[in-house]
């Protein structure tokens, strides 16, 4: 069944007025509402897209307001979002952040069952790998912000204990292709988001030290450049560099943070191909 956001100017003026009352519907259900709002999360307008939409849905989900049959159906119909036609760019970036509020629902509360948790990480994964809208804010549009919102998700999904070494895997994968992807320089924050869902990957504990470290010098290998020093007269290059710094250095600071024993053995690897990068240009 097909779905679409209301244009009748009453029908939006009683979602604005649902934010004014801080989402205390005045008339049907939260449930009912959130069904409803899940029809808006493409809509043109900031003011309804981010601050009634997302809003209300994050308010219900983190407040353990929703059912879980109303859970599982938002679930199921932002999946689908991920993959539709998206011809504002507006649609998947806020499916991919409300289901970072699902997720978080379901890793403290847990209300989908294994078929379909397995379905969200594979349609985290191919959403993030897939990313190639790299637009961020913009004053009269508000935020799409692909990339950040994929990392939310994964941030979310990553600390789910039922997730399984293959899994954390796949998602890490993802996350490997938006981290400097080619001739993008990043300007709205994205690293910061990259970084702390790859440091909560790494807190899953699902992957050893070897493996990570395995990783983390595949990041700082400059090839197919012979050295990191041949970047300062290649545009696409100077991208690079910039963006995997600034993932190295979020990275590093997340670590530094940490108070586990394999934080501190993290922050050490991180420090040492930080080093080695900025030895070699």
């Amino acid at each position: 069944m097909a779905h679409a956001c209301p244009v009748d100017q009453v029908d939006r003026d009683a979602m604005y007025a649902l934010a004014a009352s801080q989402f205390e519907p005045s008339s049907g259900t939260r449930d009912e509402w959130a069904l409803r709002l899940i029809d808006c999360i493409a809509d043109p307008d900031p003011k309804l897209r981010d601050g009634v939409v997302f809003e209300a849905l994050s308010h219900w989900l983190r407040a353990s307001a929703l059912r879980a049959e109303t859970m599982r159906t938002l679930e199921r119909r932002l999946r689908t979002v991920l993959k539709a036609p998206d011809p504002n760019g507006f649609g998947r970036p806020f499916a991919a952040l409300v289901l970072s509020e699902v997720a978080r629902a379901d890793r403290l509360a847990p209300m989908l069952d294994d078929d379909a948790r397995k379905a969200l990480v594979a349609a985290a994964a191919d959403y993030l790998t897939n990313v190639d809208d790299y637009r961020g804010f913009d004053p009269l549009e508000g935020w799409r912000h692909g990339v950040a919102h994929g990392a939310d998700l994964v941030l979310q999904l990553a600390p789910n204990g039922a997730l399984n070494a293959d899994q954390i895997r796949t998602l890490r994968d993802a996350l490997t292709h938006q981290i400097a992807p080619l001739g993008v320089a990043y300007v709205f924050g994205e690293p910061d988001r990259l970084a702390r869902a790859a440091f909560y990957l790494h807190r899953s504990n699902k992957l050893d030290r070897d493996d990570w470290q395995q990783w983390i010098g595949t990041l700082v290998d400059p090839a197919p450049l012979a050295s990191w020093s041949r970047v300062w007269a290649d545009e696409a290059g100077l991208a690079r560099r910039h963006d995997v710094r600034a993932f190295l250095l979020a990275f590093l600071f997340l670590a530094n943070l940490g108070e586990q024993d394999s934080d501190a053995l993290l922050a050490g690897d991180l420090q040492t191909a930080l080093e080695e990068m900025m030895r070699d240009g």
